[in-house]
């Protein structure tokens, strides 16, 4: 019992030791950095520092650096590798470009990094952050200064160290304060220590939904190809048609395309659905439209087919159910188009061409529809001028002939 009791009281004593030399900061309620300076590294300025990354799961990587920016700082980069644990990626900063991974990086991966639950944490060693080629880092002095970057998302769930990294949304420039982390023998401070204050956002424990969608994600590229055929081509392409051509066989041409479009889009929709749902992706703006746009169409597509049988038995002529057919067909589709800029933004795409050629082909599809729609009024009008004109004819003759 007495072994039992002093081994205890060592426990304690060294859980003590190691809780009390750190400092701590946290740029974002779910991301904190954590520093420890030893004794020797304190006090020569050279040796060995214990860094910290500990961050919500909501987070595609994660990533501090020793320095004021990001040209020639040296870099930490965590993300979860999808088996419970956490792939450390040591890097240097390349200025504006993703950090390289720095192959000669003298550091070592240390007990307690893990993902656990909705938290994943990385416990590290750096051997040779003191002697960092980027220079201007004095662990004698009372502060530094040191950069973070995050980029919000599903986790990349990869265990290679050298992946390629999708730009940050989330960075800053701080001072770490290194009066508290001054102490320690060198050994891990952080196995015993409590775990950092990172918010989950809600009540109940259940951490906030990812902010963003992994852009690379086969499910996404092909529910936004889906989605774009039937936005930006086929629904555009029947109302298109339906405005240019006089043709009357044209109208099963158009609601053939038309019910395409709507099954692509179901498609597309049954995706995102299940993207959203694995996601928690629901309280964004891009799934919330997209569904109200598909129910607005079922029901657009059902007004349609009262529009028409209206249109043969009133001798060809418009009516309000034509009218709103017309007129939520166009504003959904505007509406769809916009949205897909929507679904970019919620997939965290930053690739310039990726953003362009999408806005290229919205741009010409609506251009397009905008033509067809002002060349199909005109052409109307004229026909009801042409017509009335020729039923004033015939009334003067009637009265002619009388």
């Amino acid at each position: 019992m007495k072994f039992k009791t002093t081994v205890s009281l060592l426990a304690v004593v060294a859980q003590a030791s190691t809780q009390g030399y750190y400092s701590q900061y946290c740029p974002e309620p779910d991301i904190c950095y954590r520093l420890n300076i030893p004794t020797t590294t304190a006090k020569t300025g050279k040796g060995d520092i214990f860094i910290q990354i500990n961050s919500l799961v909501a987070y595609t990587w994660v990533a501090v650096g020793l320095g004021h920016q990001m040209a020639g700082s040296k870099i930490y980069v965590i993300y979860a590798d999808g088996t419970g644990n956490v792939t450390v990626s040591p890097r240097l900063g390349q200025g504006h470009y993703e950090p390289m991974y720095d192959s000669k990086a003298d550091f070592e991966v240390l007990p307690g990094t893990e993902v656990d639950g909705y938290r994943m944490t990385a416990n590290i060693r750096c051997s040779d952050c003191t002697q960092w080629i980027g220079g201007g880092m004095d662990f004698r002095k009372d502060s530094g200064t040191w950069i973070y970057a995050a980029l919000p998302g599903l986790p990349l769930n990869s265990d290679n160290s050298h992946d390629d990294l999708q730009m940050h949304r989330q960075y800053g420039v701080f001072d770490f304060p290194y009066l508290p982390a001054k102490g320690g023998d060198g050994t891990n401070p952080f196995l015993l220590a409590p775990a950092a204050d990172v918010t989950l956002g809600i009540q109940g424990g259940i951490p906030p939904p990812p902010l963003h969608w992994n852009p690379d994600d086969p499910f996404a590229i092909a529910h936004g190809t889906v989605a774009s055929l039937a936005i930006l081509v086929l629904f555009p392409l029947g109302a298109i048609l339906i405005r240019v051509t006089a043709n009357r066989r044209l109208v099963w041409v158009h609601a053939g395309i038309q019910i395409a479009a709507y099954i692509v889009l179901f498609g597309a929709m049954a995706m995102g659905i299940r993207m959203a749902t694995s996601g928690q992706l629901f309280h964004d703006k891009h799934p919330m439209i997209g569904i109200v746009i598909v129910i607005v169409l079922f029901f657009q597509a059902c007004d349609g087919l009262l529009h028409h049988a209206q249109w043969l038995q009133n001798k060809k002529r418009r009516t309000i159910l034509a009218y709103v057919h017309i007129w939520t067909g166009r504003l959904c589709i505007v509406v769809g188009m916009v949205n897909g800029g929507f679904g970019l933004q919620l997939a965290g795409v930053t690739d310039p061409g990726k953003i362009a050629g999408y806005s290229v082909v919205a741009v010409v599809s609506f251009l397009s529809l905008v033509a067809a729609i002002v060349y199909g009024e005109r052409k109307r009008h004229i026909a009801q001028k042409t017509e009335r004109e020729a039923k004033e004819q015939r009334l003067q003759t009637s009265r002619f002939e009388r």
